[in-house]
């Protein structure tokens, strides 16, 4: 795996999750940035309030396996009449590993608001 984590993707912190009202496989989620509270929509099932978490910012690009030369860009999004700012990054979507089991959970290294990319550099 490369470790060519985007720019944009950034060390967030759940600060809450609760069920999805029109959608059995998702979670609302709020997020601390740093610099601001987020809403995600995230449908990983290991996402808990406390945990420290990738967050894929609006506008960054990231690889998309199936079709590596078209990168997927994050935007808003309204997901079951639900906003969602942003995307919580499993290892394989950030090229770091091929799991896939859940959102990424870094440790307390990892400082909220910090690029990620500073934490794996080649």
């Amino acid at each position: 795996m490369n470790h060519n984590i985007p720019k944009g993707v950034i060390v967030a912190k759940v600060i809450t999750s609760e069920a999805h009202p029109n959608a059995d496989k998702l979670i609302v989620c709020k997020v601390d940035t740093g610099t601001e509270e987020l809403q995600i929509i995230c449908g990983a099932p290991n996402v808990k309030p406390g945990m420290k978490v990738a967050l894929a910012t609006i506008g960054t690009k990231i690889e998309d396996p199936i079709a590596p030369l078209s990168p997927i860009v994050i935007k808003k999004a309204r997901l079951r009449g639900i906003e969602s700012f942003g995307m919580l990054c499993s290892e394989k979507e950030l090229g770091i590993s091929d799991n896939d089991s859940g959102i990424m959970e870094l440790s307390d290294i990892h400082e909220i608001g910090k690029e990620l990319s500073e934490y794996y550099k080649n």
